[in-house]
């Protein structure tokens, strides 16, 4: 039986990228997302006896459980490999964003990956060398202006990427997380003119979706626990550690504040 890989926001962007790398490896691909017509339409395109799709709405850990359920039977009992990939974020002022937004970011961003560890765990506690990997962010590295509680979710993500790497190691499961910069994808572009200059203000789109489905199947083949997107981010997150007030005196022009 190939291996296996359950993606969360598989219907396009990052999600979908990774999807087709997985599959040009042979593995059988599980594709859920809230836009059951987008991951059916994918299922079609990567060949239906090679997938499986299911409308999946994260925050709902009795959903997230019987669809995790019927991708294992579907997948021959096998879960290789968990891929915490949905999320939302919107680039704005804080006072701009309703705490009803605000609540839901962080129940998409943080709930919903913690139900993909807890739904994830029993399958993949019997599938040897099973890997989690967590789409982070370079907002993780600092508390990043514009994008305060989605850069705070990131920071949770990043944290629960560290110690459950810790918690799972006796289990054999790998947990890794990924932190690129701006993504070329609809999330990014659909923020409006206002956002897309604070984008290009803080280094610009650094990243396609397939660059980062690379980098998602080089945490699972590699031994690190966290995959800076590139050489900015890595350089970010040793000056964040060793002198984070420097690195909030390096964004404060990026952002135009004085």
């Amino acid at each position: 039986m190939s291996k296996s890989v359950f993606i969360t926001g598989a219907a396009r962007g990052i999600g979908a990228a990774i999807a087709r790398r997985f599959a040009r490896e042979g593995y059988f691909v599980g594709l859920t997302d809230l836009d059951a017509e987008g991951v059916a339409k994918l299922a079609g395109e990567l060949g239906a006896n090679r997938c499986f799709h299911a409308a999946l709405d994260v925050t709902d850990f009795a959903a997230y459980e019987k669809a995790m359920a019927d991708f294992v039977a579907a997948a021959g009992g096998r879960l290789d490999v968990l891929v915490n990939n949905a999320g939302i974020a919107k680039f704005a002022a804080f006072e701009s964003i309703t705490p009803a937004f605000h609540a839901k970011t962080v129940d998409v961003n943080l709930n919903g990956v913690v139900n993909g560890f807890h739904a994830a765990l029993p399958y993949m506690k019997q599938t040897p060398g099973a890997t989690i990997v967590s789409l982070c962010s370079a907002s993780a590295m600092y508390g990043t202006p514009g994008l305060a509680v989605y850069s705070a979710t990131k920071f949770a993500v990043r944290a629960l990427t560290e110690a459950l790497s810790q918690e799972f190691a006796p289990f054999g499961i790998k947990v890794t997380d990924i932190l690129p910069g701006f993504v070329s994808t609809d999330m990014v572009h659909s923020q409006g003119q206002s956002a897309d200059a604070a984008v290009a203000k803080m280094g610009g789109v650094a990243h396609t979706a397939d660059d980062i489905a690379e980098l998602a199947w080089k945490a699972v083949n590699g031994d690190k626990v966290h995959w800076p997107g590139n050489g900015q981010v890595s350089f970010g997150l040793k000056v964040a550690g060793l002198f984070p007030g420097l690195l909030r005196r390096m964004m404060k022009p990026m952002l135009g504040i004085h």
